[in-house]
């Protein structure tokens, strides 16, 4: 720290200075904290932190779970719908067929 170049200050002028910082203190009021008070709300904050990402690492597991349910189901339906097509195809073809080779049947032979 520098020396100071004037004269030494005055008991009155010292008393003046601690007034003036007591009022810049009193003047942030609870804004002036501890290191552990500091320490303890970050500690918190960090726990609430932690909370919430896990409350979204969750919800995303939790969606993409969903999707796959999903895109299983509609693959699973898709397969579903191609089976009945071709199961309604070989219900209205084989009367056809039995039909058109009856009929070519009876035309060759007569």
């Amino acid at each position: 720290m520098p020396e100071p170049q004037g004269p030494e200050p005055t008991g009155w002028e010292l008393m003046r200075g601690l007034e003036r910082v007591q009022q810049s203190i009193d003047s942030l009021g609870g804004k002036v904290v501890t290191q552990a008070a500091y320490d303890s709300d970050k500690r918190a904050m960090d726990e609430r932190m932690k909370v919430m990402r896990d409350e979204i690492d969750d919800f995303h597991t939790k969606s993409s779970e969903r999707d796959r349910a999903e895109a299983a189901q509609r693959e699973e339906n898709t397969r579903f719908r191609k089976n009945m097509n071709l199961s309604i195809a070989l219900a209205v073809a084989s009367p056809i067929i039995a039909a058109v080779v009856g009929f070519l049947s009876v035309k060759g032979g007569a």
